[in-house]
C-alpha cells in the first residue's frame, strides 16, 4: 500500500481567501473596487482598479520554514503562498507634461496609505479569527509592500502562506 499526500484545493483556498480579505475591507469601511477576483500567474495585469488573489507557490514543511522532501514525515505539512493586491488609479502628467500637483499627491498617497493599512489590518484578522486556518495551524503573511506607479496604477500587495493540509490518505 503506498500513502499519498492528501489533494490541496487549491482554488477553493483561493476564493476563501479573496471572500475573507473582502469581508474584512468591507467591515473597514473601505471602498473596495468592483473588480475582485483570482487572477492566473504570478504577475498580474495593470489594466484596472482592482482587488485580486493569485497562486504563488505550493511547498512541503511550514510557512517560513520548508523542509526537504527526504524527510518523510513532514511531508505532511504543505504550504501554499498566494498575494492579495489591491490597485488604484492615480494621477499622470498632464497634457503639457507638467507632473501632478503637489496636494494632488498627498491625496493619492493618503489613499493608497489607508489602503495599505486596511490591508494589512484584514490580514491581521484573518490570523486572528482563524478565517483560513483551523488554529493550530501555521500561518504567516508579509511584507505588505507598495507596487508601481506602473501606467495609471498605484496600490499595495501582501504575501500570505498557511499551511494548507496536514495528513496523508
Amino acid at each position: 500500500m503506498t500513502d499519498t499526500v492528501a489533494p490541496i484545493d487549491i482554488v477553493g483556498q483561493g476564493k476563501l481567501l479573496l471572500a475573507n480579505v473582502v469581508e474584512e475591507l468591507l467591515g473597514q469601511g473601505l471602498d473596495v473596487p468592483e473588480r475582485q477576483g483570482l487572477v492566473p500567474g504570478f504577475l498580474i495585469a495593470w489594466d484596472d482598479e482592482q482587488l485580486v488573489v493569485n497562486f504563488g507557490s505550493m511547498g512541503s514543511g511550514q510557512p517560513g520554514r520548508p523542509v526537504s522532501q527526504g524527510q518523510s514525515p513532514y511531508l505532511q505539512l504543505n504550504t501554499l503562498e498566494f498575494e492579495v493586491t489591491l490597485l488604484r488609479l492615480i494621477s499622470t502628467s498632464e497634457n503639457n507634461g507638467a507632473p501632478p500637483a503637489v496636494d494632488t499627491m498627498l491625496d493619492e498617497f493618503t489613499k493608497l496609505a489607508t489602503d495599505a493599512q486596511a490591508l494589512w489590518a484584514a490580514m491581521v484578522a484573518i490570523h486572528r479569527r482563524y478565517k483560513q486556518v483551523r488554529a493550530g495551524m501555521d500561518l504567516t503573511f508579509g511584507p505588505l509592500v507598495a507596487v508601481g506607479p506602473q501606467g495609471l496604477l498605484a496600490g499595495c500587495r501582501c504575501p500570505i502562506s498557511w499551511t494548507a493540509a496536514k495528513g496523508l490518505r
